[in-house]
């Protein structure tokens, strides 16, 4: 029975993506994979992985071309209604300094909505301001942030990579308010956030010993990574190539 409803859903989330009801998509794909794992079932895993990135991608892609909204404390009356204003949208980006726990309701109304939307942290500290990602809310799971007027500056590394480092990167992001689409701060901060969600999952994934993991147990990390960037190709691709080799063994 649990089979017959993973494939039910697996059809019913390629109808979704086909329509270009993205979020829908995804919702109905992931509730399929978990099956899918539960049950050890790599075939269907391994079916279900490509619409499931690509339904992630079409949302990340909407999302960052939509307004981009870098917010500042979410307890402030301004900022509570350009988030407002932001989900009034059909697809933008949120990124505010927030505890974890709020972080994740604004993902969840994000993505229940039925939008294109992402949200991303940022953590103050002596040391600086870091993006995060809801999943992982903690100074050392985060990217420096460059706050600066100079919309030319790309995401770079940030120096020699460490055992608790391994992709440092400076994110160059423009000045806290709501950027929209055709303007230079927009432009910066789309550059910039695409490349940071898949370093957040990357570093997060690499710092649990991944090259050591095998088989299901590896597909289990793998998967949650994607909490930190849901539409990272390198930890999707992965998780195919891992139950492929399970299904052949």
């Amino acid at each position: 029975m649990p089979r017959d409803y993973q494939v039910k859903l697996w059809e019913v989330g390629q109808n979704h993506l086909a329509a270009g009801r993205y979020s829908a998509a995804r919702r109905e794909l992931e509730t399929a994979a978990r099956l899918a794992v539960r049950c050890h079932d790599a075939a269907a895993l391994g079916r279900i992985c490509l619409p499931l990135l690509e339904a992630c991608r079409q949302i990340r892609q909407n999302a960052v071309e939509g307004p981009i909204l870098i917010g500042g404390d979410y307890t402030t009356r301004q900022c509570r209604v350009a988030i407002h204003r932001l989900f009034t949208q059909s697809a933008g980006t949120l990124v505010i300094g927030t505890a974890g726990r709020l972080a994740h309701h604004l993902e969840y109304r994000a993505w229940g909505g039925g939008g294109c939307f992402e949200v991303l942290g940022l953590i103050e500290h002596s040391q600086g301001t870091r993006l995060v990602a809801p999943a992982a809310c903690r100074w050392v799971d985060g990217l420096e942030v460059l706050w600066t007027a100079d919309s030319s500056r790309l995401i770079t590394p940030a120096g020699a990579a460490t055992a608790e480092n391994l992709s440092p990167l400076v994110v160059p992001l423009p000045s806290p308010g709501l950027h929209l689409p055709g303007t230079l701060c927009h432009a910066q901060a789309r550059e910039s956030l695409l490349e940071a969600w898949e370093a957040l999952a990357l570093r997060w994934m690499y710092r649990r010993s991944l090259p050591r993991l095998r088989g299901w147990t590896r597909i289990a990390t793998l998967l949650a990574a994607r909490q930190l960037d849901p539409a990272a190709e390198p930890v999707l691709m992965e998780v195919l190539a891992v139950a492929e080799r399970i299904e052949h063994s």
